[in-house]
């Protein structure tokens, strides 16, 4: 059975690729030349907060911590995402804008995120050298997901929906046919 999509290699964004389109009863197939996050996901710290300066960048986070905290619930797996909090800080050159940004994720976009005075911070990190420091930026519902777990949620909730995963299978070709994308030969010479 021909797929109507190929998604080529299984790093989080492959899967999540793979399970959207299988969700949305897309015919999908997953190839990956070794194991679900083999390459630079699962190298990753998975560092996963709202804080950016670009409401594009910390729009774009919010939705993707909301997926990886609800992951379990789609993929049937354990937790990937681990609420440890995150805490920036830094002196008066960045203190308006850092403040602003937070306020605006905050008030506008709805995240959990505070500006905190540098009196506050000593009172929660007693022992941080404070020299310097003119705000921080408290996130208490963020931290980090497991690359692994969450990656592998993804896929198993791809499988789920009916995509077919392909392990182990390195693409030797890509195949076009009148100007577009056909399809993928593997280099064991197997058309997919």
């Amino acid at each position: 059975m021909a797929s109507d999509v190929i998604v080529i290699g299984s790093g989080i964004v492959g899967a999540s690729t793979a399970f959207h389109l299988a969700a949305a009863g897309i015919s999908v197939t997953l190839i990956e030349k070794d194991h679900p996050a083999a390459g630079p996901t699962g190298k990753s710290s998975a560092v996963s907060h709202l804080f950016y300066t670009e409401p594009e960048l910390s729009q774009l986070a919010q939705r993707g911590c909301e997926w990886l905290k609800r992951l379990p619930a789609i993929g049937d797996g354990p937790a990937v995402f681990h609420e440890v909090g995150m805490l920036w800080c830094t002196g008066e050159e960045n203190a308006e804008e850092w403040a602003a940004a937070a306020r605006r994720i905050h008030d506008q976009e709805g995240g959990e995120i505070f500006v905190i005075t540098p009196e506050d911070l000593a009172a929660r990190a007693p022992d941080f050298v404070m020299d310097d420091i003119a705000i921080g930026i408290w996130e208490p519902a963020y931290g980090y997901a497991d690359p692994y777990e969450a990656t592998n949620g993804f896929v198993n909730a791809a499988r789920a929906r009916g995509a077919i995963i392909r392990q182990q299978s390195r693409v030797g070709e890509i195949e076009t046919a009148g100007g577009r994308v056909a399809g993928v030969r593997l280099e064991s010479g197997e058309p997919i």
